[in-house]
Formats: structure tokens, sequence, C-alpha cells
């Protein structure tokens, strides 16, 4: 089935509704991304989690619920948002760091299944009477290799398992990186972490988080998560069939669904560049603030023929209020409009209210 976020003309007409800046949201291409990705793994007990960070929406958190899938959270205002939307508890992983007092009481109080970043954390876990947990080993560590900053090395680990009976330690979790466009990037890592939670054998489920890219730059070398859900599911079998997997696959899953539209405001040249300023900023679109070495692909709502370089950019002064680097219409005017691809994603999430911009529409599409 064709999305209705590759017609121009479909988009043309929702922005006269919404007026711009809008993200506009079809959820059967979310509905058709879980089904491409549960298909993937063959795996005994399987939950597909989401990461709430990724885009926090009500109407997105619903289908997730209608659709059995799980989520993924590290604040206790998601936690919120995603039991009103209907996702059961046994669906949901807590993860986070620096967890405070109040936070796990109200993980304990909920029987919400946690992981935890530090021997300090599950030590203030098992003193507010925190039963079973699961715990986040550092991604670095497993391949000795520079990492992020969150979870347990292999030595922290080892003295762990010394200092607590082994069947408080639930499951393992580890979160791969970000944005592969190759599942082989991430196949390292992903065999340490499955012979480290072989040699656990009352542990009840292993999550792996993140790393599914998007092809921003349209380059056609996605991501192959069928090659990566054959390889996990092979790894899967060094455990025992009654342990969950908990796949949260990152940005893969959503980003697709969601395109961000903003309206040509102005044209100028400058010391030999073309700049096409619109009704936007990083401020409410602010992946590419964040992420400048993989920007949107950006195409206009009408029939081009020639092209011109051009950096796309906000309406403010703020001098990195940068959007795109792309080719557009020679003949480009004010009025137009454009859409900036695969914003279902780390988009809207992340806008504030830096630069003092309007709060974009949100339009969704209903399922077909």
């Amino acid at each position: 089935m064709k999305s209705r976020l590759t017609c121009n003309e479909t988009l043309a007409q929702t922005a006269e509704k919404t007026g711009t800046p809008a993200y506009i949201y079809d959820l059967s291409v979310l509905r058709q991304q879980l089904a491409v990705f549960r298909n993937a793994f063959e795996v005994p007990r399987f939950s597909l989690l989401f990461a709430t960070m990724a885009n926090p929406s009500s109407q997105i958190l619903e289908l997730l619920a209608v659709e059995q899938a799980g989520a993924c959270v590290n604040s206790t205002l998601h936690l919120d948002l995603v039991l009103a939307a209907g996702i059961p508890s046994d669906r949901i992983q807590f993860t986070a760091s620096g967890l405070s007092v109040d936070q796990m009481r109200r993980l304990i109080d909920g029987q919400i299944s946690v992981n935890l970043d530090s021997r300090r954390q599950v030590s203030q876990w098992l003193a507010l009477g925190g039963g079973p947990f699961g715990v986040r080993l550092n991604a670095g560590s497993l391949t000795e290799r520079l990492g992020d900053r969150l979870g347990f090395d292999q030595a922290e680990f080892d003295a762990l398992r010394n200092e607590v009976p082994g069947n408080l330690v639930a499951g393992l979790h580890v979160y791969v990186g970000t944005n592969f466009l190759d599942p082989r990037d991430m196949l390292p890592t992903l065999r340490c972490f499955f012979q480290v939670a072989a040699g656990l054998p009352q542990l009840r489920y292993v999550n792996i988080g993140g790393g599914i890219g998007v092809d921003y730059n349209n380059t056609g070398l996605g991501f192959d998560i069928n090659a990566f859900g054959n390889e996990v599911s092979q790894l899967h079998g060094l455990l025992s069939p009654d342990v969950m997997l908990f796949f949260e696959p990152g940005r893969g899953l959503a980003a697709s669904s969601g395109v961000f539209l903003s309206r040509v405001t102005d044209i100028k040249r400058l010391q030999g560049t073309t700049f096409v300023a619109c009704d936007a900023s990083i401020a409410i679109f602010p992946r590419p603030l964040h992420h400048p070495e993989s920007l949107h692909r950006v195409r206009p709502l009408r029939d081009v023929d020639h092209q011109i370089d051009v950096v796309v950019v906000g309406r403010t002064t703020f001098s990195r209020d940068i959007l795109a680097r792309c080719k557009l219409p020679l003949d480009i005017e004010v009025g137009d409009l454009l859409a900036f691809e695969n914003a279902g994603a780390y988009c809207n999430s992340m806008a504030s209210h830096f630069l003092g911009q309007p709060t974009p529409a949100d339009f969704y599409f209903p399922i077909e």
C-alpha cells in the first residue's frame, strides 16, 4: 500500500487545512513497520518495544497498544502516557540512569520492569523493597571499545553477581548504538551480550535496544531487518526458549511514518549560496541541528525540472538554524511547500521553546 505521505497533492491539501509548519503522520505506515519488524524474528517469546522518547504522541501510543506492542520508557511522565494509552505494565521496560527514590517507589508500586544502571542503584532498589530487576550492560565494555556513559562494565557486573542472589537479576539490557545502516556493525556487541546472558541460567528476559538506522540521505542503502532478525534469532538460541526477547529498534520503527511540512518565506543569494528560508526553525524541527551529518531529504510539493543547490534555513537569526542542504527547483518561489521526509521519530519530540517559534500543527491519517 502506497503511503499518503508520498503523494504531493494529498500533503498540499492537508497543509491547507492545518497550516504550516506541521507534522503529518500516516498511522498505516507505522502499522506496516510493526509487522515488518515482528516478522524478521523467529523467537518463541518476543515483544517489540517502542522508544517513547522518539515520539510520545497519544495517537502513536494508542496504536501500539492496539497492535499489542510494548514501550521502552525512561521517565515517569512517559510512563503515565504509555499506561493511559492502554499499554499494560508487562509490556513496559523502564530503562534510565540516576533514578531517584521517588521514581523507584513508583516503579515498585506499579510492578514495572526496570533495568538499573549502577551498583548504587541496585542497592537503593533493594533497600526500598524492590524485587527482581534487570541490569543494563555498557555496550562499549562488552567489546573493549569506546561506548556511552550508561550501564555496568563487565567487572562491575561480575562484582554485582557476587553480591546479590542470582534469582534477583531477572534480565539483561544493552543499548547497541544509534542509526546503524548495516546490521553487521551491531553483531559484535550482540554476540558478546548473548554470551554473557547464556551464563545466567535464571534469566527471564534480554532486552536489546537501539540501532536500526534510517536512510535520511536517500542513498538506497537501507537496513536489512530480515538479515538482522535472523542473526539475533540464532543468538537467542544460546538461551532457554523461555527467555523473553525484548527488542527496541530505535528510530527505524517510526521515522518513515511522518513528514514535516514548511512553507518558503524568502529566497536570497549571498556569497554564491542560495538560501531558502521557511516558516520553521531548528527549535521545532531540531534533528538537523543535532545530526548535521544525516540531514533529511527535502522535496517540493510540485513538479520539478531543473534544480539548484540550496541551503534551507529557519526564519530566525540563530546562525545554526540550518534545516537542510539539498537541491530545490531553480524557480523556487515564496509560498512553495517543502516536505522533510522521515520525520516521525526524534523530531517533534525534541522541539523546544528556544527561538520563540509557534508550536507546529499535528495531523494523523488514520489506518486504511
